[in-house]
Order: structure tokens, then C-alpha cells, then sequence
């Protein structure tokens, strides 16, 4: 690439060929709808698209067209979907089966946020459970999906989380005399447990740190605020919290420490990766966790999928 295309820093020098980069996502939430037609990609579009970003479409843009020609060993993750349904992927599918020799996706990639409105794509009010959503049966579907027709590719679910800010539509709140922040701990370490007895390979929780968008502070608007997704100017860049800004002390997960430890484990909460010799539920149970397995528990109301007995649904 010549220099002129480069966009660095006065203090920074051309580097290239460093090994520092494996997997790259070519676009993030193709499927937003939200933005206008200028943003929305059709599947036929994202999977042409990715054809040229991957190998110059098998070569026909040139040598030096794609991500394989300037790294053989460099693997592409497909864009983070903001609506996790089966539909998109399979016409991106269709397009590589008709157009190409095979699918260029080292992994396929999802986003979804467990609420009353059933995801970004719904009209939520508040955060809801793992199990009241039906998490693992959504990414059950998904990980079928994959085994039957793309068994080369890993499932990965990149955005995921809860808020717990009272303005957030992506709240967890507080139940059975639960703080919102020991919700939303228990609600993110069951999401990483459900969804790895789905059959996913990797899930990264959206997101770790505090952040207010800017005109939060005093009670504006806010996009990222609490380690979740919330209600707010979708194209606020968010910033990091600093002292006076409205914003609690942020959540902690620690699960159950084992026998003999002096306190309570934190949780790995950057990446949590399932697949290997422990992957699934038994996977989980030699690491002293044992995933829920639904079934018992009152129903949430209006709602016939169990809850976690631990939690009691907001009125």
C-alpha cells in the first residue's frame, strides 16, 4: 500500500508483516438498519463485498487485492450481524455457494442483546435473563446451522451484555433484594454458560468499561453507559468515565470461589473461549461451573420460557 493511503501518526513509522494481527472483521453490523440505506447492507452486497476483501474475489481484482494475499495466514471473521437470525446468513451462503469455490469465513459472527423487545431489532423496555430470552436455544439454532453447512467456520457472539443504568432500555434491574450490579454479574456469567452449552466457540461481553456519551453527564443523552448497551444517540462516540460524571461504581463478576481460596475468583471477562477438550456442559462442570439446563422456575409473565429460579421478573 503506498504511503499516501496510510493514515499515521508524525511519531509513527510504516509497519508491516509484524504477525501482531490473526483474525480481521470486515465490517461491523452490515444489517443496521438504523442508518440508512447508505450503511444497510443486503446480503448479496455484504458477501461480494467480502469475496473482494478476502482474495480479490479468487483472484480476478489481482495478486495483491485481498486480506489472504497480503497474510496467507490471517483469518476473516465475518461482520457482526446486530439482528442474529439465520436468514442473512444463509443468502450471504447462497452468494459464496454460486459465486465463489468456498466461504471465506473463518468464523461466523453474531450480536445480541437479551431484552423484552427480543433484541436491537425490538421496541425494549428493559434487560431480561438469558434463560426468559431463550439464549441458548437461539444460538443452538445457529451452531446446528454451522455443523450441517459451514463446518469449517467457529460461531463467535461478540456483543453481548446488560446496563445497568436507569435510563438504559438494556438495564438489568434489581430483583429479590439483588443491586442491579449483582444482577447484571449473575445475568453475564450465565450468558457466557448458556451460550457455550449452545455450541458457540467464542463470546465477548460489550463491553467492560464505564462510558458516557457526550451530553450524558447531568442526565443526557447516553449511548454506552455501565458495561451495556443504552438507550441513546446511536452515533455518540462514547468516552471513558471521569470523576464527577453520573456514573456508579462499575459492575463486578466474581464467581464462586473454590475450596481453599482465600475470596472470591474474578471472572476472565475479555474473551472467553469454549472450544477444545472441556468445550460444552461437561466441559463446564470439570471447571466447577454447571450450566443451567432450564426447565423449573415460575414463568416469566406474558412469557412461557422458565426463568432462573434465582431471579424474581420486575413488575
Amino acid at each position: 500500500m503506498a504511503d499516501g493511503l496510510l493514515k499515521l501518526r508524525v511519531n509513527q513509522g510504516r509497519e508491516s508483516g509484524l504477525g501482531l494481527l490473526t483474525y480481521l472483521e470486515n465490517w461491523n453490523e452490515q444489517d443496521k438498519w438504523w442508518a440508512g440505506r447508505e450503511s444497510f447492507f443486503r446480503p448479496f452486497e455484504y458477501a461480494a463485498m467480502t469475496s473482494a476483501d478476502w482474495d480479490g474475489h479468487e483472484g480476478a481484482l489481482g495478486p495483491t487485492v485481498g486480506i489472504r494475499n497480503a497474510d496467507p495466514a490471517a483469518r476473516l471473521v465475518m461482520g457482526g450481524v446486530a439482528v442474529a437470525e439465520l436468514d442473512y446468513l444463509r443468502a450471504v451462503k447462497l452468494w459464496f455457494d454460486w459465486h465463489r469455490q468456498d466461504t471465506p469465513f473463518a468464523a461466523i459472527n453474531l450480536h445480541h442483546y437479551c431484552n423484552d423487545g427480543g433484541g436491537q431489532a425490538g421496541k425494549p423496555t428493559v434487560g431480561i435473563s438469558p434463560e426468559a430470552d431463550g439464549l441458548k436455544a437461539r444460538f443452538a439454532a445457529f451452531a446446528d446451522y454451522r455443523n450441517r453447512y459451514l463446518r469449517d467456520s467457529e460461531l463467535w457472539v461478540t456483543e453481548f451484555g446488560w446496563d445497568v443504568d436507569a435510563r438504559s432500555v438494556q438495564r438489568a434491574p434489581a430483583l429479590a433484594g439483588a443491586s442491579a450490579e449483582e444482577i447484571q454479574g449473575r445475568w453475564i456469567a450465565r450468558a457466557w454458560l448458556e451460550l457455550a452449552a449452545a455450541g458457540a466457540d467464542r463470546a465477548h461481553q460489550f463491553m467492560m468499561r464505564d462510558v458516557v456519551a457526550p451530553g450524558a453527564k447531568g442526565g443526557g443523552e447516553v449511548q454506552h453507559f455501565r458495561a451495556g448497551r443504552a438507550e441513546g444517540r446511536l452515533d455518540a462516540a462514547p468516552r471513558v468515565v471521569l470523576p464527577g460524571d453520573v456514573a456508579p461504581a462499575p459492575a463486578r463478576l466474581a464467581f464462586p470461589r473454590r475450596a481453599g481460596a482465600g475470596g472470591s475468583r474474578p471472572a476472565r471477562v475479555s474473551l472467553c473461549r469454549f472450544r477444545g477438550p472441556d468445550a460444552g456442559p461437561r466441559g463446564l462442570e470439570r471447571h466447577g461451573h454447571r450450566a443451567h439446563r432450564g426447565g423449573g422456575g415460575a414463568a416469566v409473565a406474558g412469557r412461557d420460557k422458565p426463568r432462573h429460579p434465582c431471579d424474581t421478573h420486575p413488575r
